[in-house]
């Protein structure tokens, strides 16, 4: 018993120093273990700020790319005070920041910022501080250029007379309605009065208003590239009303012998001075239009109108009746199938290289469907052109025409918009009102820039293009072309199509010449007669201000 007894003893003297010696193994490895928690919590400190401080560093660059991108691409300057204003409100030194204009594309807008992050757990090891960088780039697609690669929109009907020297020429008028003109007559954003199956047209709403597009204002922008300095001139032809109807066919009568035998004073549409001015309004109905010319916006909403004594706001009258009696009146005569001065100013004093904006407009409550033509360009003298200079400005119309064409001929090629490089890979969008508004059988297809290529081969056609009408379930495909043929008065009269045309991924054109890059529209009429007045309003699909992958 003894002995079992000293045995039971035994057992529980060395079970107690075996849990003695395990029970004192458990405090280095609980120190071991505390140590490596302690060291991930630390890091997890720092990593976590980095996180932090990196995502804000992130968020400010693509704020202050977006915000500069608007200015570009003629202020680079106003771009990158804007981007460092951004920069600032959003805690970051712009001191540090890189912010350039792309060398890919001049729409967009590179920004970097840099800064130096604070560590904690790390600088017991030696790291005090990470630096980090975040790049963002913001693209501005503003309106796109639309109807003319050169400095003149419309004709110029005087072979002696010619400030476009690119050879690219127009084969139409522009137009102007007055509000108390039908919409249904082709100009969606001028004609006010509404008739029954015209779209986006209210009846039931007294006119202008009925027309929910009514805008009664042209916007065209006159755009002179930084370094070019001279007198500059703007100029219209037969800017005022003069009623001769749609074929050049009315009010030819009255003429003095002189006048008569005078070329520029000719009935008939194959006359080359004929625009077309039609008013078919009671008398004193006739519209005023006022030709305006405005700054360039430095700022949003910084652009005025000029208003020196050389390039104030010009109003021309309309008139109806005898234009061999009107011819009498001297200030008819001063502009009647005439180009004529709308401002003369000097580029590189008070007025600086840029984006002037031309505002055209017409009373609410009057009728025209006014034709004119627009020209701009720097002289040498009052009456010669200084054409080295003058072919670097660009004229075009800011995001929608309006046109009367013209023309005895069975095919006709407008241009239609300016399509860069950038909008590879994006949908154009067209809306394209009262067009193809004949009596015969009418074809429309749009044809890709001259110059244009994908992944370096040259194109001849777009594909893939869908055509839609409101309020009609018709959808038009065209896979090979890109053409629409058919149209006539009775499908298309007052009608809004919309085009869909796929710009294919690797399209591109030569974004440095501005003759390039320009899209056309063909109309193919079953007769060698055309008249008719259309509305053309382009743009990319897509927000105008957005991010795109930095660096491009």
């Amino acid at each position: 018993m003894a002995k079992e007894m000293t045995r039971s003893k035994n057992l529980w003297l060395r079970e107690r120093i075996l849990r003695m010696r395990e029970d004192g193994s458990v405090l280095p490895f609980f120190a071991l273990v505390l140590t490596v928690m302690m060291g991930a919590a630390g890091l997890c400190l720092d990593l976590g700020n980095w996180y932090l401080q990196t995502s804000r560093m992130q968020r400010a660059a693509d704020a202050a790319a977006l915000t500069g991108s608007v200015y570009l691409p003629g202020n680079v300057d106003a771009a990158r005070t804007a981007a460092k204003g951004s920069l600032t409100q959003n805690q970051e030194n712009p001191s540090t920041a890189v912010i350039n204009q792309s060398t890919a594309n001049p729409y967009t807008l590179d920004v970097t910022v840099q800064r130096t992050v604070k560590n904690y757990f790390m600088s017991f090891f030696g790291l005090t501080s990470t630096s980090f960088s975040r790049a963002a780039s913001g693209e501005y697609r503003p309106f796109i250029p639309m109807g003319s690669p050169s400095n003149v929109l419309g004709i110029e009907p005087d072979p002696t007379d010619l400030w476009e020297s690119s050879g690219k020429t127009n084969a139409y008028w522009l137009n102007i309605s007055g509000g108390a003109t039908p919409k249904g007559n082709g100009d969606r954003w001028d004609g006010g009065v509404c008739a029954s199956g015209v779209d986006l047209c209210s009846t039931s709403t007294p006119a202008p208003l009925g027309n929910s597009d009514y805008i009664g204002t042209q916007t065209f922008v006159i755009h002179i590239p930084t370094g070019i300095t001279g007198n500059f001139k703007l100029q219209a032809f037969d800017p005022g009303l003069n009623d001769t109807g749609d074929y050049c066919d009315t009010n030819f009568n009255n003429f003095t012998p002189a006048d008569a035998a005078d070329p520029r004073y000719q009935s008939g549409i194959a006359n080359q001075y004929c625009t077309g001015d039609e008013f078919a309004g009671s008398a004193g109905q006739e519209a005023s239009t006022t030709y305006e010319l405005w700054t360039p916006e430095e700022t949003f909403g910084s652009s005025h109108s000029i208003g020196t004594t050389t390039c104030s706001s010009k109003t021309y009258p309309g008139y109806s009746g005898s234009l061999g009696t009107q011819l009498q009146n001297p200030t008819f005569r001063a502009s009647f199938r005439k180009w004529v001065d709308i401002c003369s100013i000097y580029i590189g004093g008070t007025f600086a290289p840029g984006d002037y904006l031309l505002k055209v407009k017409t009373p609410t409550n009057k009728w025209s469907m006014n034709r004119y033509g627009l020209r701009a360009g720097f002289m040498t003298s009052a009456t010669e052109v200084d054409k080295a200079k003058t072919s670097q400005v660009s004229l075009y119309a800011k995001g929608q025409l309006v046109i009367y064409a013209l023309r005895q001929s069975s095919n006709v090629d407008f241009y239609l918009a300016r399509l860069r490089t950038s909008a590879s890979g994006h949908d154009l969008e067209l809306n394209l009102f009262d067009i193809g508004d004949a009596s015969q059988p009418v074809g429309l297809t749009v044809l890709p820039p001259s110059d244009a290529r994908v992944n370096g081969n040259s194109i001849s056609s777009f594909a893939n293009c869908e055509y839609t009408r409101p309020g009609n379930t018709s959808l038009y495909f065209s896979t090979t072309n890109c053409g629409i043929s058919g149209m006539t008065s009775s499908t298309h009269n007052g009608k809004l199509v919309k085009v869909k045309i796929p710009i294919p991924p690797g399209y591109s054109c030569n974004d440095n010449d501005p003759n390039a890059c320009w899209t056309r529209i063909r109309l193919s009429y079953a007769s060698g007669q055309v008249n008719d007045t259309t509305s053309w309003q382009v743009r990319l699909a897509g927000q105008p201000v957005r991010l795109v992958p930095a660096g491009n």
